[in-house]
């Protein structure tokens, strides 16, 4: 970590009482907090991680679709203009839902 030096910093009051309230949740020192999330925040984000995101986006973009096709079917089955998707397309789409939301915890390191 090197030698620590002083940095002033200057919040509006709700700014520093929310700075204070998520230092105290993540147990940490207000000078600590800030070290943390400031340093984490100026790092680029690589290729890599770059390219996960765009395909989490994709994939998030696909599915939102895929559920919005099965809610305009189920609406057109209900005005007797269609047919209500089976009850397996629906639990497809809620696996699909959460085995991404179990990759993106995983890659992103969210409990």
């Amino acid at each position: 970590m090197g030698k620590l030096r002083p940095i002033t910093v200057r919040f509006a009051a709700a700014e520093k009482q929310r700075t204070e309230q998520n230092a105290a949740a993540a147990g940490l020192s207000i000078s600590r907090f800030l070290a943390v999330t400031g340093s984490a925040a100026a790092q680029p984000i690589g290729s890599d991680e770059r390219a996960l995101y765009t395909q989490i986006i994709v994939e998030l973009r696909r599915i939102g679709n895929n559920i919005n096709q099965l809610a305009a079917a189920k609406n057109a089955a209900r005005r007797g203009s269609g047919q209500a998707p089976e009850q397996s397309e629906i639990e497809q789409a809620g696996t699909e839902v959460q085995q991404l939301a179990t990759a993106i915890r995983a890659k992103i390191k969210i409990i």
